[in-house]
Parts: structure tokens; sequence; C-alpha cells
């Protein structure tokens, strides 16, 4: 029997390696080239932030490679009639179920760990190269446009030379009380401060102009700071651990008073009292998606033990030599039944109809499909 066990095993871990690395690698490049071409990144930065795409994708691919290796190497021992022998030998075939279900939990916990590792080197890691990009990405699209418009400044440029611009007009829009800026200079270098999360522009001979006011033309350098985002991970329960999560919902629900406050203090009907109540809608969403975050990180992650065992009923049931058929009987249930649950379980916890545990009914049904499958499993 430990013959036998091992050498299944060692099948499923062979069929699931050579699964996910297809899929994980073409996945990523997927998404690099998405990304690439939605920020405007050069071919050399696309290739740098690739890696930083790996938590994510595992968290997506392991679970369907779970389903995919189980049903494959099950349905080919049910085709050979592998567990006829057993039967004959007096071994149960679900003994294997067990050692199946224990590699099965295995990578539902290492899934989890890719929503962690992804929330907290992943995403951060790429923005980190996106920052210290941005002087080569603006540089590529001057050559070929000779203008750039961000939301954080805009520039019109007669030349390029090497990594300057010359002859260059620099729009900063406004924020806040602080009025729109027109920097007119003969040289400027485009610089960037990632720890900051800074741009910083350095103008050579010119003239600036904030709003209506002029204040005249500069013989030397001077430098100008623009803020990006900020440095720190955004509130966002995609960047956020789950150790991390408690703290961020302590903040959102200060604000969310402090909102409250403002909107039973301002007068019925008027402009601030609608800007509140938007406002704390908004916050309470938010604040939800936090609190729903690491029960969903972990449903999502245990969707490999479910895939495991609806893979090796429907396997053990099939027994067809077509090593693809389990496959696609558990794959066509799935992806019409159990992703749009899982989907529509986040929808309403994150409404607050249904409280954040709901959003595991997606695996409850998978575990009770597979449990229902095994039971009376012909040999």
């Amino acid at each position: 029997m430990k013959i036998w066990t091992r050498h299944v095993l060692g099948e499923l871990v062979k069929a699931f390696i050579l699964a996910v690395g297809i899929t994980t690698f073409f996945l990523v490049g997927v998404m690099g080239a998405r990304e690439g071409l939605r920020n405007g990144l050069p071919p050399a930065v696309v290739v740098e932030i690739l890696p930083y795409f790996l938590p994510e994708v595992l968290g997506i691919t392991i679970p369907v490679c779970v389903l995919l290796s189980v049903s494959v190497v099950f349905s080919r021992l049910a085709g050979a009639n592998e567990f006829l022998a057993l039967a004959a030998a007096g071994i149960h075939p679900l003994r294997i179920a067990w050692n199946v279900l224990t590699w099965g939990t295995i990578l539902s916990v290492i899934t989890v760990g890719c929503y962690e590792l992804s929330a907290m080197w992943g995403r951060p890691g790429m923005r980190r190269v996106i920052y210290r990009s941005l002087p080569r990405i603006a540089l590529a699209r001057l050559r070929l446009d000779k203008s750039l418009t961000t939301p954080y400044f805009s520039v019109v440029v007669r030349e390029v030379e090497g990594n300057r611009l010359r002859d260059a007009v620099i729009t900063i829009p406004g924020r806040g009380e602080q009025p729109e800026i027109t920097i007119s200079a003969e040289m400027v270098e485009i610089l960037i401060d990632p720890d900051r999360g800074n741009l910083v522009l350095r103008c050579s001979r010119g003239d600036i102009t904030a709003g209506e006011k002029s204040y005249g033309f500069f013989p030397d350098t001077i430098e100008r700071v623009i803020p990006l985002e900020p440095a720190s991970r955004p509130v966002n329960r995609h960047w956020l651990a789950m150790a991390e999560i408690p703290q961020a919902a302590e903040k959102l629900r200060a604000e969310l008073a402090r909102v409250l406050a403002t909107e039973l203090a301002a007068p019925a009907g008027s402009s601030e009292k609608a800007q509140a109540q938007r406002q704390r809608r908004e916050l309470e969403q938010q604040l939800r998606r936090l609190v729903t975050e690491p029960i969903r990180r972990w449903a999502n992650g245990f969707s490999c033990l479910g895939f495991a065992l609806v893979g090796l009923a429907v396997a053990m049931r099939v027994h067809s030599e077509n090593l693809l058929t389990g496959f696609f009987l558990c794959f066509t249930p799935v992806s019409v039944a159990y992703y749009p649950l899982l989907m529509f379980s986040d929808q309403i916890t994150t409404l607050g109809y249904l409280p954040p545990i709901a959003i595991w009914c997606a695996n409850l049904g998978l575990f009770l499909a597979g449990i229902l499958l095994l039971r009376g499993v012909p040999v």
C-alpha cells in the first residue's frame, strides 16, 4: 500500500508541477503585457516587474492545477482498472483519498500564503519598479510624441537629448489652494525619489508662473517636487497582510465616526450633508471589504481542498481512459456554479447583506458535492 501511495502522490506532484508551470508562465506574461500597455511601460520595465506578479498568479493557478492534476491522474488509474486491483487485494480505493486530501490541504495553506506575499511583496515591489522607471517612461513617450500628459503634470518639449529635455513647457495642475504652475525652461531633467514617492523636475534657465502671478526669469537651476502616490501601502484589502487589517480597520472606523458626526451636524438637504453621506457609504463599504478579506483569502485558498475532493470523486466514478474527460466534467460545473457563487457571496458580504463568513458558501458547496460523489464510489 505504501508503494502504491508513493506512486500515486508522485504522479500527482509531477502533473501538478507541469500544469502550474505552464499556466503560471502564460498568465504572468499576459498580466505583464497588460500592465505594460496600460501604463506605457518599455519592454525592459515589463520584464523587471514580471516576478512581482508571481504570488498573485499562483493564487489563481494553484487551485485550477490541483483540479487538473487530480482528475487526470485518477482518471488514468480508474481507466486502467487500478482500483479494481486494489479492491481485489483487500484495500478499499478510498484509503488513498486521505493522502490526496492532505496534499490538497497543504496546497490550500500555500495558496493563502501566496495572497499574503502578493499584498506584502508583490504589489509594493511592482509599484516601486514603476516609480523608479518613471523618468525612462516619460523620456520614451516624449521622444515619440514630444508631449506627455499625466495626472501629476504635463509637458511639451522641442527636443529630447539623452535624459534631458530642451525647451520644455511644464504645467503642474493645482491641488487644493495651490494654483496651477507653468514652468518654461531651456533644459529639464526628470528625476524620481522612490522612497518618498516624489517626482523631481530639475529646471535650468527659464521662467515660472503660478496662477496669474509671474515670478520672472530664473538664470540658475531650480527643482520642483511633485508628490505622487503616498509611499506607504494604500488602505486596500489587496495591499494589506492579514495581520495589518485590524489596525487599518480601526483607522477606517475612526474616520467613519468623524464623517458620521459631520453628516449629523450638517443641515438637512445641504450639499455638505449629501457629501458626508456619500463618504459614509464609501467608508462603510471599504470597512466591510477589509473585515471580509481574511475570510476571503482562507476561502479562496481552501478551494484547493474542495477541487481535490471533487476531482477525485468524479475521476473514480467516470472510469474514462480519456485523461481530460474527468477534468472537463469537473471544471464545467465549477466555472458555471462555483466561481459565480464565490463572486456573488463576496459581493453580498461587501454590501453587508450577510456576515463575512458567508463567503465560504461556495466552498461548502464544493465539499458537499465531493462527499456526496465519494459515497458509494464504484470500484
